[in-house]
């Protein structure tokens, strides 16, 4: 065997070493980045480059975005590749060679090598290789190893790809999961899942409670070995009927925890299909002396509202005919009075007042939970609803000297809401703004858009006095009905403790949020952010 066969084995049995070496590290990585390191080691056993590049599309633009660069010496980089090379390189499908410049002695030139990346038939980037080219030494073996080369950092690209495109669904089944597993425990009623072996395959934290037992040790196993008999049995039953009509509606029976006496218990069971086949069974366990027990509370709530609602309407006409008869007298036109009866007659009239303004609240907030969450949706003109609600309190405010200030974006002048309920929300800060403040003090009402909200939907509306501010011991409380604050310097003012708690059902019927930033002595600043429009959300 000659010298020159055997180098040519010995080079061939390098080769494919180097191939093999480049194919078991390139499947085993799931990296760009690493995906490139490979690919230069690799191109180093075959050829002398100056430089490696490696770019690729980007798989959301379409376009060459993504580039990784190693170079042996630094240079000012390649120039860019025309358009009609990348058309050509395009349309074949093949390796182009782009002469760039000769050397001194004319020997050799500098060339760019451009190697397309083609994976399942689509190009996916480019190799691109700075390199000198003799004459001739550009074969077609080395062509040849070249694409060998691009078909494994081609697949293992789009495998790297493929693996983060699945990594990413997983996260967001993750947490997809969490969120309905959250859903699931936070139900009142107990909801359990059975598959066709009826074995459990969901079990809810409210079902874990009301039979006591673990979903650790139920998960996988048939349901009979985790029930007790008696339960057992009915689960059977309803099993049999859902089997017949694919649902049971509120089959009731009774069921006793340890030591305590038996609760009353409905189950509701329906198929579970995928395609067109039934794959389990889920069930819906209901405790309905909790069921009952809330039913009642609302009943109780009700008939709450409906009882303050008649009463302060009952108040209502009999308080206006003592006001104006009071305020008859004191105009004069019955006769004249001394000066002992003017001043009780001034106490009757001030006490009506605020019993007046009470009633008000108290028929405001019945209406408002009477009506539970209906709104009279309209194009509100912010700009227009704050200006009427500043004019009511401009006397008021000018007999205290609390200045009134207005700021509206234009961006953010209209809203879509219910009109009354937002003329009393803003009305009722207006107003405590104006009560808790101090003579030569100012409220502003000003709306903008909301700084966090990127989608546009939202804007914020702020109502800041530089009154006494509020008491941090209150400040969890003050939304609450009749909250008055034990602080002595509060109560020289007077009020019913119920303008807050509307602000408050207010916002939470438009969908929206409160935040309250207050300091002693220093002021309060009542934030508000609504939607835009409460159809679209």
């Amino acid at each position: 065997m000659s010298l020159q066969v055997t180098k040519n084995i010995q080079k061939s049995l390098k080769e494919i070493s180097a191939l093999y070496w480049v194919t078991r590290q390139i499947n085993n990585t799931r990296d760009i980045t690493d995906i490139f390191r490979i690919l230069v080691k690799t191109l180093n056993d075959f050829c002398n480059y100056n430089s490696v590049r490696l770019k690729l599309y980007d798989e959301d633009t379409g376009e060459l975005e993504i580039e990784l660069i190693e170079e042996k010496f630094k240079t000012a980089g390649p120039p860019p590749v025309n358009e009609d090379v990348m058309e050509w390189i395009l349309d074949n499908r093949k390796i182009r060679v782009i002469p760039l410049s000769g050397s001194d002695n004319g020997e050799s030139e500098i060339s760019m090598v451009v190697i397309p990346l083609i994976s399942s038939d689509n190009i996916i980037g480019f190799i691109q290789i700075i390199m000198p080219v003799c004459s001739g030494s550009f074969t077609p073996h080395l062509e040849q190893i070249l694409w060998i080369i691009s078909g494994q950092v081609a697949g293992a690209v789009q495998t790297a790809r493929y693996l983060k495109k699945i990594e990413r669904k997983n996260d967001t089944l993750n947490e997809i999961q969490k969120y309905l597993t959250s859903v699931l425990d936070n139900m009142i009623h107990g909801i359990m899942v059975l598959n066709n072996k009826k074995q459990i395959t969901l079990l809810s934290k409210s079902m874990e409670i009301l039979f006591q037992i673990s979903s650790k040790n139920a998960i996988g196993m048939n349901f009979k070995k985790i029930f007790p008999e008696n339960i057992s049995r009915i689960f059977d039953q309803v099993i049999s009927c859902v089997n017949k009509n694919a649902f049971v509606i509120d089959k009731e029976f009774e069921h006793s925890l340890r030591g305590t006496k038996k609760i009353p218990i409905s189950i509701t069971a329906s198929a579970l299909e995928m395609g067109r086949k039934q794959s389990g069974i889920i069930f819906v366990i209901k405790d309905l002396s909790s069921s009952k027990k809330l039913i009642a509370l609302a009943e109780l709530d009700k008939l709450k509202s409906n009882f303050v609602a008649t009463v302060s309407h009952e108040f209502k006409t009999p308080l206006n005919l003592i006001l104006g008869s009071t305020n008859l007298l004191l105009e004069g036109l019955v006769g004249p009075l001394n000066e002992k009866q003017l001043r009780l007659l001034k106490l009757v009239r001030d006490g009506s007042e605020r019993l007046m303004k009470l009633i008000k609240s108290l028929l405001n907030l019945a209406k408002i939970e009477a009506e539970k969450g209906q709104l009279q949706l309209n194009r509100i003109s912010l700009k227009e609803l704050i200006k009427t609600e500043l004019e009511n309190f401009e006397q008021i405010a000018a007999e205290k000297h609390i200045s009134l200030k207005t700021k509206v974006d234009e961006n953010v002048a209209y809203v879509i809401g219910d009109k009354e309920k937002l003329a009393q929300m803003i009305g009722n800060l207006i107003s405590n703004g104006i009560k808790y403040n101090n003579p030569g003090g100012y409220v502003k009402v000003s709306v903008k858009e909301w700084e966090k909200d990127k989608s546009d939907r939202f804007v914020i509306i702020s109502v800041r006095d530089n009154g006494i501010g509020i008491y941090p011991e209150d400040k969890d409380e003050i939304f609450n009905e009749f909250h008055r604050s034990n602080n002595p310097e509060i109560n020289g003012f007077e009020g019913s403790g119920l303008g807050l708690t509307i602000v408050k059902k207010v916002v939470d019927l438009h969908r929206g949020k409160i935040i309250l930033q207050s300091q002693r002595s220093k002021g309060t600043e009542f934030k508000i952010i609504l939607p835009r429009d409460l159809r679209v959300l």
